[in-house]
C-alpha cells in the first residue's frame, strides 16, 4: 500500500468516527475533511479520475456523482454528504 492509500483509509476512519459520534457539528467535520483533502491535493486527483473515466460524456460524470452521493446518504447525514 502506498502512503496515499494509508492516509485516505485513516482519514475515512476518522471521518466516520467523527460523523457518528458528532464530536464536532457535522458541518464542521465535513468542511474540515474537505479542507484536508484540498490541502493534500487528493480531491483534485479524485475529480481528475472521474473526469478521465467520463471523458467527454458529462452524463457519466453526473451518474458517478449521483451514485456516490446516494450511497453515502444512506449511511451519513445528508448535510455532510452535500458538503463533501
Amino acid at each position: 500500500m502506498t502512503g496515499e492509500i494509508v492516509f485516505m483509509l485513516v482519514l475515512v476512519a476518522a471521518a466516520l468516527v467523527a460523523f457518528f459520534t458528532e464530536i464536532f457539528p457535522i458541518e464542521v467535520t465535513a468542511l474540515g475533511l474537505l479542507g484536508i483533502l484540498l490541502v493534500t491535493g487528493i480531491v483534485e486527483t479524485a475529480a481528475g479520475r472521474v473526469s478521465q473515466l467520463a471523458g467527454r460524456q458529462r452524463w457519466l460524470a453526473i451518474a458517478a456523482l449521483l451514485g456516490s452521493v446516494s450511497l453515502l446518504s444512506g449511511f451519513l447525514n445528508n448535510t455532510a454528504v452535500v458538503a463533501i
